[in-house]
């Protein structure tokens, strides 16, 4: 009789823990899929309103072509105006800029991750939004000003963002 109750205390035991990993590995997988969720949302986001930017007048702080990525005021000189690159600041989000004593990312960062803005060209840009904890990055392509030029893709990180390919 003792043996069949410390069996069954074993085997009880057993379905516990396994039971408890089956749970830890649901939650890990939820946890990721929220996390590229999140991204996807941030990344998004940040092309909406590129894309509502291009086409706003530059007397509203548009670009100085109408639906042109290169072609943002980014400041005055001499009376003319100079343009460049459209940046994450010029949407209006609060990049990092470091600490005074280090230069900083010049990327968006928010709970979810940090998403960096590239524009290649004229009506073309890509927002990558990465999260090294979690391990998963979400790249936004944009060809256009309507809702069929945006693609979205997400990847797993292996030695973190590409950052470097969406500076500048």
């Amino acid at each position: 009789m003792g043996q069949a109750q410390l069996l069954l205390i074993v085997l009880g035991v057993v379905l516990v823990g396994i039971a408890i990993i089956a749970g830890i590995q649901a939650y890990d997988q939820n946890n990721r899929k929220a996390s590229v969720d999140a991204l996807t949302h941030d990344a998004m986001r940040i092309a909406s309103d590129l894309q509502t930017w291009a086409q706003k007048p530059v007397q509203f702080g548009g670009p100085e072509t109408p639906g042109d990525f290169t072609k943002a005021v980014t400041g005055v000189t001499d009376g003319n105006a100079t343009t460049g690159n459209v940046t994450l600041e010029i949407l209006g989000y609060t990049v990092d800029s470091g600490d005074g004593t280090t230069a900083g990312s010049g990327r968006f960062v928010n709970a979810n991750g940090e998403c960096a803005l590239a524009v290649t060209a004229a009506l073309a840009a890509s927002i990558e939004c990465g999260n090294e904890n979690i391990g998963t990055a979400v790249v936004v392509a944009i060809s256009g000003l309507s809702d069929n030029d945006i693609l979205v893709s997400s990847r797993e990180l292996e030695d973190g963002p590409t950052w470097a390919s969406a500076e500048g």
